[in-house]
């Protein structure tokens, strides 16, 4: 028998992978009914508040507000793989404080490679 997934785990992991890119992102405090989901609350950098669900299917926007499912939202909603695709989809500047982030970290590689290496 597969072992149950550990749910808050997974969305504290989420949490730490996006927190860079977004204004704030918390684990809500909705449950779930048989521990098979978690639900995020979380502020786009443009200020925009989403609750989102995270569960085998993947991420969706369940609700524009804090710790509410509004069923009309819910059913409307596509589902993502990974956070980031969501996060693409609902916050431009999420695409933008990633990918500074991400050069800044290739050019901190590029220079501790630098530093260290000789040339031929």
């Amino acid at each position: 028998m597969e072992e149950p997934m550990d749910w808050p785990s997974e969305g504290k992991y989420v949490i730490n992978e996006v927190k860079d890119f977004v204004r704030d992102i918390a684990i809500s405090s909705l449950e779930s009914e048989h521990n098979d989901k978690v639900y995020l609350n979380a502020t786009t950098a443009e200020g925009d508040s989403y609750c989102i669900e995270l569960c085998q299917l993947g991420f969706r926007v369940v609700s524009k507000q804090f710790d509410t499912i509004s069923p009309e939202v819910s059913e409307e909603s596509q589902w993502y793989d990974t956070p980031y695709a969501l996060f693409n989809s609902l916050s431009p500047m999420f695409n933008k404080l990633f990918s500074q982030k991400l050069a800044e970290k290739l050019q901190n590689l590029q220079r501790e490679n630098g530093d260290g290496t000789e040339s031929d």
